[in-house]
């Protein structure tokens, strides 16, 4: 007669070898952490090819062992926030130090609750996208170069046009004058795609430096809202300022800055209900500030998540599809505040709305912005 305790036994560890056989197998990181401490309980080969760390020296230990503790800030940062909320978090680009240099990561982290129905442990699954980056190097190379043989051009047909239509004024046609408007309006969004394309390539060149100097990001994000507000009211929204700090002393580039956070907030105003409120918010994260900005619009499509940061990417669902862009906005604000040495994510429950969020050092831990 079988032993029902020994064949349970057996049938468990044939369990655990099958689950082992698919976590080793699978060519994505693959990494498990509990919920308490996030320290690593699970890793596979890929991630220990991936980072050139043996699992035998990451289980039991958590990020602040392993990374520098800005990285470590970063990452603990998204795997507190899935944890607490009970949501997966998807992170379209993660940067990671390795010896083999800086790798590039699409990550998922996912909550794997526990009997009580609370997250136990955070399920990561990272995929390597250096050499797509690589390849994204390449293409800025090229658009630098076409943009800025096509941008004197273009300039210069709509002074033209300018020219033409004041000095023509009345004596144009009606059905001219809507053509002759029509067409120089199309040349100035020629203008600011080619400019828009300039700063992508200014901001992804090697050895880029901005003008840096000491500054009050509260004071400035207080800016950005004010020069910002009559567009969001023209979009029949309004920005909100829930929570912020008397002072955020950071060093850095205040225009670029500034270029960041409007491209935020005016797509934040752009894709919100009408009548929602934009709600902005600053604190502290450890040794950076952290600022948020909350949309009430209809959320990211799960489709395009991964290409959020991407250099020309735009959503093309139902609820987007009127809106204009050149779709560098996120891509440059990424550039920007990667320059400063601060991160930039998102947050999205579809249909309620979207968080981009961003972190820039304090001011005594920014020795120079570049």
């Amino acid at each position: 007669m079988k032993d029902p305790v020994s064949e349970y036994a057996a049938e468990s560890r044939q369990a655990l070898y099958f689950l082992d056989s698919i976590i080793e197998a699978i060519p994505n990181m693959v990494l498990v952490k509990e919920a308490r401490d996030l320290r690593f309980v699970r890793f596979n080969k890929a991630g220990e090819e991936l980072l050139g760390l043996p699992r035998e020296e990451m289980i039991g230990k958590n990020d602040y062992d392993l990374f520098p503790k800005e990285q470590a800030d970063f990452f603990t940062s998204h795997d507190r926030w899935v944890l607490k909320s009970g949501e997966p978090l998807d992170i379209p680009e993660e940067p990671v130090d390795t010896p083999n240099g800086k790798r590039w990561l699409h990550t998922q982290k996912i909550p794997l609750l526990g009997p009580d129905g609370s997250p136990a442990f955070l399920l990561g699954i990272s995929r390597d996208i250096t050499k797509h980056r690589m390849l994204d190097r390449e293409r800025d190379d090229l658009i630098a170069v076409a943009s800025h043989e096509l941008r004197s051009p273009a300039s210069a047909i709509v002074g033209s046009l300018t020219t033409l239509a004041d000095a023509l004024g009345d004596a144009i046609p009606p059905d001219a004058s809507e053509t002759l408007a029509l067409t120089l309006e199309n040349a100035e969004r020629l203008v600011h795609l080619l400019d828009d394309c300039l700063d992508m390539s200014l901001l992804t060149a090697k050895n880029l430096r901005f003008d840096a100097d000491s500054f009050d990001l509260a004071r400035l994000l207080e800016d950005a809202i004010r020069l910002n507000g009559p567009y969001a009211i023209r979009l029949a929204s309004h920005y909100t300022l829930s929570d912020s700090l008397p002072s955020a002393p950071v060093r850095g580039d205040r225009h670029k800055l500034m270029q960041a956070l409007t491209n935020l907030l005016t797509n934040a105003a752009k894709f919100s209900r009408k009548g929602a409120s934009v709600v902005v918010s600053l604190m502290e994260q450890g040794e950076s500030y952290l600022v948020s900005i909350e949309d009430r619009g209809p959320g990211i499509p799960e489709e395009f998540r991964s290409r959020i940061f991407h250099r020309f990417s735009r959503s093309r669902s139902d609820a987007t599809a009127a809106m204009e862009g050149s779709g560098l906005g996120l891509a440059i604000t990424k550039r920007i505040i990667e320059a400063h040495g601060g991160r930039i994510g998102y947050r999205c429950e579809f249909t309620r709305g979207t968080t981009f969020y961003f972190t820039v050092p304090k001011a005594s831990d920014v020795k120079n912005a570049q």
